[in-house]
């Protein structure tokens, strides 16, 4: 993971532990997302909203999970070298990564979702 990555992936885990909701700007064309959605696209990362993210799973590519949306359920992945801005409106912060608002990434690969699993927690 490149040191991008890494700083998106803390800020984003950070702000979720934190306020327990997330607001990414990323750039729509690199990522898997419903038909529709394009350009620069706001994705509102909230795991324990009325209709759960239970998939939600975040690793050294970027994050992927089951987001509602308005024609219902959909698996998402999100590269990381998409995401240009990691966000709470709840803390009032948001940070913003220039190189990645500079032009789109390439696109990331079909996603196809994976089961879940039991992790340990210590």
């Amino acid at each position: 993971m490149n040191q991008a990555a890494t700083f998106k992936a803390k800020a984003m885990t950070a702000l979720l532990i934190e306020h327990g909701r997330v607001m990414v700007r990323l750039h729509a064309e690199a990522c898997v997302l419903p038909e529709g959605l394009t350009g620069e696209t706001v994705l509102d990362v909230w795991p324990m909203a009325p209709v759960k993210i239970p998939d939600l799973d975040m690793d050294d590519d970027g994050f992927r999970g089951t987001f509602s949306f308005p024609g219902g359920p959909f698996f998402v992945r999100v590269p990381w070298s998409a995401v240009i801005t990691v966000g709470s409106e709840v803390a009032g912060l948001y940070l913003y990564d220039a190189k990645a608002s500079a032009e789109p990434p390439t696109p990331a690969p079909e996603a196809t979702p994976s089961r879940p699993a039991l992790r340990v927690v210590k």
